[in-house]
């Protein structure tokens, strides 16, 4: 029994023996670094001397994304994925676990689905997540579109009209039949109106007109009644105090 006496932490996860410890990191390890040796961008030389090399690229190719890897010098289990995209070298830090790798606190199983990730995203999953909650607060402001009739949810296939109107009649309203008019048969004209009555005033007198002459004056009026009145009382009024 290869006990080790007390348990052994490495990072997060911990080990009760030796076995245990071989078997669930160290050869995954191993199998990872491996692995990762063996990939088409991986260069074994110092940090600085890749950027020369990464600089020297993008000279020819000023248009060109040009990346690689390497061992991390100071961090060790560690890689530095160094790339350029315009004049000045950049890096990431990629961590190497018995499960795969990690990248901007994200696992992979695989090194090129980690890859896959950095062309898209070259400036870090965090920056991903920067836009995309920027970009969906800037579509929740974007008031949604209106149809023609300024209005958000009135359809515009189906209306309802109101109850008091009436729907327009194309056709003349027919004509009325007289009651006694038969199939077929021509209807009577009614019968003419009576002449309206003839007003017939008085003749005029004979002689020669009263236009212009003066009539005789009116009769006199009857003389107006003369009402007398008692004498007022010395005084002021009943009411009013006396002067």
């Amino acid at each position: 029994d290869a006990s080790i006496g007390n348990t052994l932490r490495i990072k997060e996860e911990t080990f009760g023996s030796i076995d245990e410890l071989l078997a669930s990191y160290i050869a995954p390890m191993n199998d990872r670094s491996e692995e990762l040796q063996l990939h088409k961008k991986f260069v074994n030389l110092a940090e600085s001397e890749v950027d020369k090399v990464l600089v020297n690229a993008k000279k020819q190719n000023p248009s060109g994304v040009f990346y690689h890897l390497c061992w991390n010098q100071k961090y060790p289990g560690y890689v530095s994925l160094r790339y350029i995209i315009n004049k000045t070298p950049r890096y990431h830090h990629v961590g190497i676990v018995p499960e795969g790798y990690t990248w901007c606190k994200k696992n992979y199983s695989d090194l090129n689905l980690l890859i896959n990730d950095f062309k898209k995203y070259p400036n870090g999953l965090s920056v991903k997540s920067k836009s995309n909650s920027t970009s969906s607060a800037q579509a929740a402001k974007v008031p949604s579109k209106q149809n023609r009739w300024g209005s958000k949810n009135t359809p515009t296939s189906t209306s309802r009209q109101p109850t008091n109107m009436h729907p327009p009649s194309w056709a003349p309203p027919p004509q009325p039949v007289a009651a006694s008019a038969g199939w077929g048969s021509n209807t009577r004209p009614p019968p003419s109106l009576p002449p309206p009555p003839q007003h017939a005033y008085p003749p005029a007198p004979p002689g020669n007109p009263t236009w212009g002459q003066q009539r005789p004056p009116p009769p006199p009026l009857p003389p107006t009644s003369q009402h007398r009145y008692p004498p007022m009382p010395p005084g002021a009024p009943p009411g009013f105090p006396s002067q």
